[in-house]
């Protein structure tokens, strides 16, 4: 009830915005009184902790080079896609990093499309952004699901409880140590995939790449765990490269599968777009043979992939207001709210 209750004022409060301005909603915790903002920099000061941002669609203005976050935070963005954002301007986009201090922990992000964000904080969630991934500080319960994640670096950091899942990585994995890495795709196509990779558990991956041609996909790794992913490259090729970094207790990978077999639409560019479609091809032998029976990759786990990675959030996808009254003196507004579950 009390969403409901703050998405009927958001409404009335857009019909008293111009059209042609995009403002950000802030929702203080125990307010019923949400407040605005014309950059993304001024909102997050405006925030108390715990309150909630509304992000529109578009460039966000941030009235400065970075954005730095000391205190917890729910961030909502539109989403990343184009193709399921155009009722809102086109995705959440920003161009510079946001920094999650120690102080945001409990911090959540969702809907964005842009830079990096480096995480110092714990208890923090990452869920359905296009973003670059870097941690600065030992943190420990971080969940990043259901992103399209380019370079992502822990920088050698002690993570404890940090779960990757249902994401989609176009770049090397680096420095990761104790972290856990579930029904993800890795698109990178000719380089290593795994550097400096040490004591993390690897289940229900898709690796695309061939990796180094004298040195299989890893580099400078030691004791990763790997069960049940899924292969590109041949089986005695990996094999041989593998038992520098990886645990002797893997099993139930799958090798030597070729890419055309695998992905209802994905050519092997290395590069994540919106018209690639990583649902498994009828009669991949990625079909049921996670870990936990599930398909291998983004669409398998217990929370799969969400078509159209629209947050989660209720929201206002569009509003019509006309410009007079009906003949009973009423201004017909028509509302869209849009949703997807978690």
């Amino acid at each position: 009830m009390k969403k409901i209750t703050f998405l009927l004022f958001l409404i009335f409060a857009f019909a008293n915005i111009s059209k042609a301005q995009r403002v950000i909603l802030i929702k203080n915790p125990g307010s019923s009184t949400p407040l605005f903002a014309n950059s993304f920099y001024d909102a997050v000061n405006i925030a108390s902790p715990g309150a909630s941002i509304y992000l529109p669609g578009g460039i966000l203005l941030f009235n400065n080079s970075t954005i730095n976050i000391q205190k917890p935070l729910n961030i909502y963005g539109v989403g990343y896609r184009m193709d399921s954002t155009l009722d809102n301007g086109g995705p959440t986009i920003y161009d510079y990093p946001i920094y999650l201090d120690t102080s945001a922990a409990g911090t959540l992000i969702t809907g964005l499309r842009g830079g990096s964000i480096i995480i110092k904080s714990s208890n923090t969630s990452i869920i359905r952004c296009k973003v670059d991934i870097q941690f600065g500080y030992a943190c420990s319960n971080v969940l990043l699901a259901e992103n399209i994640i380019g370079s992502c670096n822990s920088y050698g950091y002690n993570l404890t409880a940090v779960v990757f899942r249902n994401n989609i990585f176009s770049n090397t994995l680096n420095s990761f140590t104790n972290t856990n890495f579930y029904n993800n795709v890795f698109l990178l196509s000719s380089y290593y995939i795994l550097y400096s990779m040490n004591l993390n558990t690897l289940a229900n991956n898709i690796f695309c790449s061939q990796g180094v041609s004298s040195s299989g996909i890893t580099s400078s790794c030691y004791g990763n765990l790997l069960r049940n992913n899924l292969f590109i490259r041949s089986d005695s090729v990996s094999i041989l490269h593998f038992n520098n970094g990886i645990s002797a207790s893997s099993s139930g990978n799958i090798f030597n599968q070729p890419l055309s077999t695998i992905f209802t639409n994905y050519s092997g560019t290395g590069v994540w777009n919106e018209s690639q479609n990583f649902h498994l091809k009828p009669g991949c032998m990625g079909i049921n043979k996670g870990s936990d029976t599930t398909d291998i990759g983004i669409y398998g786990g217990d929370f799969p992939f969400k078509e159209g990675a629209q947050p989660f959030n209720p929201r206002i996808s569009k509003v019509s207001i006309p410009n007079n009254t009906n003949s009973s003196g009423l201004l017909p507004v028509k509302i869209t709210i849009q949703a997807q579950d978690r």
